[in-house]
């Protein structure tokens, strides 16, 4: 899975947590590296979140302070049980297919294939040509795969991605003013200054043309 397309799950969390624990703070090398591991193991992004707000509501009922939480790990136990909870309704609503209960069908992916190149085909008139033309290729392979699979939308979403990051295709100051300083708010940044500012600028970027995320591991 390209590092690229973990950025709005990594973010997302991250941004959730923290806010959360109000405190302006980037989570250390452990956290990330458990964040990785939820993602390899299709953890969905909904599932992560709501088991933070979970943890973080108990506390605030027992009149707790959110700041003494100094670790993601504190959500842990929370996130596997949501996420086993998650896994047997998908048996159960999948008890008579042979498939894998956590995998879509071909006809799943197909019908999402479709979807998705409706949406891009929406969002293209208002994008500079770099990003217009990476689109514009991703879009013609969702009408063309005649198997389209997970690993399959995660490379689409990364090739968009990395031409919205490409040097010179975002040209709206706005923008790349807000990324800077949404992610100035999470410290000196010293060890991925830059990686945090891409990927609040593809957030914001994405959510401004509208450029949906293609990637099943996200949903």
């Amino acid at each position: 899975m390209s590092s690229l397309n973990k950025f709005e799950y990594f973010t997302d969390i991250e941004t959730a947590f923290v806010r959360r624990r109000g405190k302006h703070l980037l989570i250390g090398p452990v956290d990330w590296a458990l964040i990785e591991s939820w993602k390899k193991r299709g953890i969905p992004l909904r599932t992560v979140l709501s088991a933070i707000d979970e943890v973080f509501d108990g506390i605030l009922k027992k009149g707790g302070d959110t700041r003494d939480v100094g670790s993601l790990k504190y959500c842990e136990t929370a996130v596997e049980r949501r996420f086993s909870q998650y896994s047997k309704a998908s048996v159960g609503k999948h008890a008579d297919s042979e498939s894998a209960p956590l995998e879509e069908s071909h006809d799943d992916f197909s019908e999402r294939a479709i979807e998705m190149a409706e949406q891009l085909g929406l969002v293209l008139a208002d994008l500079p040509e770099g990003i217009r033309l990476s689109i514009e290729n991703c879009r013609n392979e969702l009408l063309s795969e005649k198997a389209p699979d997970a690993e399959f939308f995660d490379r689409l979403d990364s090739e968009i991605d990395a031409s919205i990051l490409a040097p010179g295709a975002v040209e709206d100051a706005d923008l790349i003013e807000l990324a800077a300083s949404e992610a100035a708010k999470f410290g000196s940044m010293e060890n991925d200054g830059k990686g945090i500012y891409e990927r609040f600028l593809l957030k914001a970027y994405r959510e401004k043309h509208a450029i949906p995320t293609l990637s099943v591991y996200q949903l």
